[in-house]
């Protein structure tokens, strides 16, 4: 037959054979077979058709058929998987598997895994199994991860029958003992899977798997369980806290450290929380701490479980301060969980660190605010660097330092000054800090699935001072994923070096001391090619009307030709647009490569600041939205005006108190469907949003009381009753700090939301935090009754505020506790001496030994 016809026939081949109906058309399919197609012809996955023919049960004939014309029986598809690999898996498929080993298949070649056909067959597929040894299949082979058939057999997970699962692989010549290339024993498996057979866990134990082994690397099966995907295990909330409750029944131990010295305390307060605030996770934390003998234990590199909270979870760091977790201790290189946090972008963090020390007295403002690591860095460093006005805003409120200098640097040339730099100048590093969160886990995490890159769900990073590694951020992934603009995108320098400037203004000579800062900014970014930072310190001088000096005219005329340049082809593509051809990516654009003054004359070009976008890039968000989303209050502030004065002038946007003014407040025609109110999308932030509330408050005259018009995901079985959020509401559950600790009593005290607005299940913002479960909800509970709100309010079913306290421990001991003194404290507490509160205190453990610790049942 001709090369050409033989390939063709080949083709017509595979398709037949890669039918589900293929059965009708067999006689035909042995008709092909025999006209000598091309055998070596295959699919995109590299499957040939014996690869195809042998997927499929009763194919028998087929494969014969395709042997006898002289298929080749150890072919490789894209994933080196040959046609027996295909053939085990499934049942009743022993007389293709044994086609295949007649027609000469090896059964001992591995896949892309490293896995050969044997580590694919059921546990109870018994026939196969022996035919496979009996070719000669290696009981002992080891896939890439070090995992023999025993150990493939687990991490699959077969439900067959639970008391002869291991006796077909037992009696080939597997034994119990096997680990894996890491040193993880069966029972470090079986702890991670989706469900947990007691059967399985009993018979190992019983054939003598000591449940304390450990890995190579030092690690228990509780640092295995509490480094696993809870989301990927079966179960309910607490299934975390479940499995590590039973694996300290076999006498596993929390303070247990691995190699690292890192125990499993440490292990579950860097934990990452994807698509909520973490609060199975601090259920699991507040056991583990209860059994701790020691909460400040420090690792190989001097990190207590406190240091790496600190990186990544406002719920663990708040657990562990609760706990009595020492915030004043270093690691080896100097840093404090403060210092961590204000690198890691962790503006929650910084703010909650501040809190506690504010609370607790006789402890001098040194040795924590304006503490010094071994480079002499302070938190404020940090802060400077890490480009998070948030994190700044608030040490600097806090009283932190700006003349404390780092050590032993050599002066930089031509930088005036002393040389080691103060905060202030380490702005010049924010775009090598930017380099850094750009080649991190984070952002590798944007281009594949999270699972590809932390499966464990571990996301605090390097707690050393030269670590280059930032902690993973699932809010800030998910949000770039979908909108493809995130947190880390809205890193900046301008409000950072203007507040700088104004502090330093306040407390020195502006050109002794903040025109010498910036001048030294300008230098360092120069030397370095930061051409933004450059950009931002040129119009911080403009802006304070500084003279320039004969140096800095030198850098002025080397550098603004380029610095036009880095923004010509935006600024063009901008300003071709014409009025009605929108293009939302363009504004997305300016903001990411962060040409602020191009988003401006974007809003201006379009002053229609709630035209949806419909491109990727904006993703159903408009101008506006986005701005309150992600904190750009200045530029909110002036496209906000903009925008409110042309919906005004078209009669389509008032103000809220004063219909007959320009304003955000009150919208007189119907909005898209898919936009939030903005006040309420600048409260669903996750870092601090102050000055965006303000701005939309006291500039843009938004309404306060304002509903949403979507439905609030709360965790309810009964979303559509509970649509109709008032900000209020959102705020009240206590998600994360900056809700209860800023935002609540500036909205009530200063801008008059009303306290008792209910919800569409008649709800107040009272019920919504006494029925919530998040982190900060006790203390929006207090804060509420601190403001006045009515603890007599009842909602649509008939729930009370005391009957919701009456199943909380954490609400009861407060309101019966002896610092209730406001008013609302007061009748709270007067109600919760009634029988309806529980009075008997109880530990932690106690609070979790309701919880079903059937952990055994099959789904």
């Amino acid at each position: 037959m001709p090369p050409k016809v033989a390939s063709e026939t080949g083709k017509k081949l595979l398709l037949l054979l890669d039918r589900r109906d293929w059965k009708q058309d067999i006689d035909y399919i042995l008709k092909v077979i025999n006209f000598q197609p091309d055998l070596k012809v295959h699919d995109k996955g590299g499957n040939t058709g014996l690869h195809l023919a042998a997927q499929w049960s009763d194919s028998q004939p087929l494969v014969e058929a395709l042997l006898s014309a002289g298929a080749n029986p150890n072919a490789r598809n894209k994933d080196d998987e040959t046609p027996l690999h295909k053939a085990v898996q499934g049942r009743e498929k022993c007389g293709i598997v044994s086609a295949l080993l007649l027609g000469g298949a090896d059964p001992n070649l591995a896949d892309r895994r490293g896995s050969p056909p044997l580590h694919y067959v059921r546990p109870d597929d018994c026939e196969t199994i022996k035919l496979l040894l009996e070719g000669g299949a290696d009981v002992q082979a080891r896939n890439h991860a070090g995992q023999d058939w025993l150990f493939m057999t687990t991490v699959t997970g077969f439900h067959v029958d639970e008391e002869n699962w291991l006796r077909p692989i037992m009696d080939a010549g597997c034994h119990v003992s096997t680990v894996d290339c890491q040193g993880r024993t069966l029972l470090h498996e079986l702890f991670t899977q989706d469900t947990l057979p007691k059967e399985r866990i009993q018979y190992l134990l019983d054939a003598g798997v000591d449940p304390r082994q450990r890995d190579y690397h030092g690690n228990t099966i509780l640092h295995e369980i509490v480094s696993s995907d809870v989301y990927n295990m079966g179960g309910h909330g607490n299934e975390r806290l479940l499995r590590a409750r039973y694996a300290s029944d076999l006498g596993l131990n929390v303070d247990t450290p691995n190699n690292k010295r890192r125990a499993p305390l440490h292990i579950q307060s860097g934990m990452g929380h994807p698509g909520g605030s973490g609060v199975s996770d601090a259920t699991c934390l507040r056991w583990m701490l209860n059994k701790s003998k020691d909460t400040n234990a420090r690792d190989c590199e001097g990190a207590t479980p406190l240091h790496l909270a600190s990186l990544a979870s406002q719920s663990s760091v708040y657990e562990l301060l609760k706990a009595g977790a020492d915030a004043l201790i270093p690691t080896y290189e100097g840093l404090t969980a403060f210092h961590l946090a204000a690198r890691a972008r962790q503006s929650n963090i910084v703010g909650m660190l501040i809190e506690h020390f504010q609370k607790s007295p006789g402890i001098d403002r040194g040795t924590w605010l304006d503490v010094q690591d071994d480079q002499g860095w302070t938190p404020l460093h940090y802060a400077c660097r890490s480009g998070r006005p948030e994190s700044v805003k608030l040490l600097l409120d806090a009283g932190a330092k700006l003349a404390v200098l780092e050590f032993d640097r050599q002066p930089d040339l031509g930088a005036p000054g002393p040389s080691g730099r103060n905060p202030f100048q380490v702005c010049a590093d924010f775009e090598d800090e930017q380099e850094l969160w750009a080649t991190s886990r984070y952002q590798r995490a944007l281009e594949t699935d999270i699972r590809d890159i932390e499966p464990t769900r571990f996301y605090a990073a390097d707690t050393k001072i030269a670590g280059g590694d930032r902690p993973f951020d699932a809010t800030s992934r998910k949000r770039t994923r979908e909108t493809g603009f995130g947190e880390h995108d809205s890193t900046r320098l301008e409000e950072i070096i203007d507040v700088m400037a104004s502090h330093s203004l306040r407390t020195s000579d502006w050109h002794s001391r903040a025109g010498g800062d910036i001048a030294r900014i300008q230098i360092n970014a120069h030397k370095n090619d930061h051409q933004y930072t450059l950009s931002c310190a040129f119009n911080a001088l403009e802006s304070s009307n500084k003279l320039l000096t004969t140096r800095q005219e030198w850098l002025e005329a080397e550098v603004r030709k380029p610095l036009k340049h880095r923004d010509y082809a935006l600024s063009v593509a901008i300003e071709s647009k014409q009025d009605g051809d929108q293009d939302i990516d363009l504004f997305v654009k300016s903001l990411k490569e962060r040409h602020y003054h191009l988003a401006q004359k974007y809003v201006e070009l379009f002053p229609n600041g709630f035209h949806v976008a419909t491109k990727e890039g904006g993703n159903g968000k408009s101008t506006l939205h986005l701005l309150a989303t992600h904190g750009f209050d200045r530029l909110l502030q002036t496209t906000g005006k903009t925008t409110a004065e042309h919906e005004f002038k078209h009669g389509r946007w008032c103000s809220a108190k004063d219909r007959s003014k320009p304003g955000l407040g009150h919208c007189n025609i119907p909005l898209e469907p898919t936009l939030e109110p903005l006040l309420y999308l600048a409260c669903k932030r996750h870092l601090p949003n102050m000055e965006v509330i303000k701005v939309l408050v006291e500039d843009l005259d938004v309404n306060v009381n304002g509903k949403t018009w979507r439905i609030e995901e709360d965790g309810s079985s009964d979303q559509e009753a509970r649509g109709g959020y008032f900000v209020l509401h959102h705020l009240a559950l206590g998600t994360h700090w900056w809700h209860v600790a800023q935002a609540i009593r500036y909205l009530v005290v200063d801008a008059g939301a009303d306290l008792e607005a209910q919800n569409g299940m008649g709800e107040t913002p009272l019920l919504c935090a006494a029925r919530s479960k998040q982190v900060f909800h006790s203390e929006s509970v207090r804060l509420l009754l601190d403001l006045g709100a009515d603890v007599d309010a009842v909602d649509k079913a008939g729930e009370s505020f005391m009957s919701l306290v009456a199943g909380d421990k954490e609400l009861a001991d407060m309101l019966v506790s002896r610092d209730a003194t406001t008013p609302g404290m007061i009748v709270a507490n007067r109600r919760g001496a009634s029988s309806e509160v529980p009075r008997d205190g109880g530990n932690v453990s106690e609070e979790v030994e309701d919880v079903d610790l059937d952990l055994f049942g099959e789904p």
